[in-house]
């Protein structure tokens, strides 16, 4: 994997954990980097590897029910402020890739 791919996969990550912080439910792609690992199954909605239409079906199913997106977007809140496993383990990630890259 090219250092850009790292690189983008690890802004992508901050910008993931900051939504969910304020308390926005995730919306990703299964196997793209991570963010399924965090939304696991009540942080917010992962859907097929590139499916687009899946997606733009998730986006839809978020807009029309508050409730489904107040819900996921609290348990997304609380992982982050708890510092999850998966949250300790991202931001250990994090911190490794910005020490080699000294950002």
């Amino acid at each position: 994997m090219s250092s850009c791919s790292r690189r983008v996969r690890i802004r992508i990550l901050l910008v993931m954990l900051e939504a969910a912080s304020y308390g926005l439910p995730i919306l990703c792609f299964e196997g793209s980097g991570g963010a399924g690992e965090f939304v696991g199954d009540d942080a917010g909605i992962c859907v097929p590897y590139l499916d687009t239409n899946a997606m733009a079906e998730a986006v839809l199913r978020l807009r029309d029910a508050p409730e489904v997106r107040a819900r996921l977007g609290a348990a997304g809140k609380e992982r982050v402020r708890s510092g999850t496993t998966r949250t300790r383990s991202a931001r250990r990630s994090l911190g490794r890739w910005l020490a080699r890259n000294r950002y």
